[in-house]
């Protein structure tokens, strides 16, 4: 891969993405790196497709619930995107869903583990006459370990 005949919007990407993998403590970049790079990049192509994205989360307490012996409250997060503003593509949230629960550890005061699955199809018109329908599925999932 010649890097240098990329468009300098290209460059700046790839390494935004590379900067990106090595914050997180990635072994390799991969390409949802270069993804979230190109819709983070100011003034740049993937933006202006994409037009404006507006997530919302709430978070509902569900109780408590007894986890490796531990009191853990159980919240739950609800996630919404929205697809406004003047997008080049016209795109459309069909379909999305969210489910998952946070467990926040009450003993010892901080989070214990947190699951989030997320499920969204959008639909992209192209053209007068043509749509593409994309779906989605994420899951972000953390587990703490106390440092002994």
């Amino acid at each position: 891969m010649n890097v240098n005949k990329y468009t300098e919007k290209a460059q700046e990407a790839v390494l935004a993405a590379q900067q990106l993998a090595s914050r997180q403590q990635h072994a390799e970049m991969t390409p949802e790196h270069l993804l979230v790079a190109l819709i983070q990049q100011r003034d740049g192509i993937v933006p202006a497709v994409l037009g404006k994205m507006t997530v919302d989360t709430t978070y509902e307490y569900q109780g408590t619930k007894d986890v490796d012996g531990a009191t853990c409250a159980v919240i739950q997060p609800t996630v919404t995107m929205k697809l406004e503003g003047e997008a080049k593509l016209p795109m459309t949230v069909k379909d999305q869903s969210s489910s998952g629960e946070i467990l926040f550890n009450e003993d010892q005061g901080r989070l214990q583990s947190s699951l989030v699955k997320q499920n969204m199809t959008i639909e992209v018109t192209v053209g007068s006459n043509q749509s593409v329908q994309q779906t989605i599925h994420q899951t972000m999932s953390l587990k703490v370990t106390p440092v002994k």
